[in-house]
């Protein structure tokens, strides 16, 4: 089974950034979340382009910073904000 299709199955949303914060790539779980198709997002948004409120400010703040420095950040809640504006609350690592 190629990576692409075994990302599409797991029950969890999967999204990877280049160093620059823009999203490379997302798999349909975390599309559906965002209420976005991929051409919308791929290359084009970055992840604090999807971030609400409070969240975007502890990111851009305390966890960018972070995430630069170590490369990884582990088990923070943040909400998304999906095309409608609906919030969604996720965990990311």
């Amino acid at each position: 089974m190629p990576l692409r299709q075994l990302s599409d199955t797991v029950p969890c949303g999967l999204v990877s950034t280049r160093s620059d914060g823009v999203i490379a790539a997302a798999n349909a779980v975390f599309l559906d979340w965002i209420e976005r198709p991929a051409e919308e997002v791929i290359d084009t948004l970055r992840f604090d382009d999807l971030l609400s409120g409070g969240s975007l400010l502890y990111y851009r703040t305390y966890l960018w910073p972070l995430l630069r420095m170590q490369g990884e950040i582990n088990e923070i809640a943040f909400v998304l904000r999906s095309a409608s504006g609906q919030p969604h609350e996720v965990l990311i690592s």
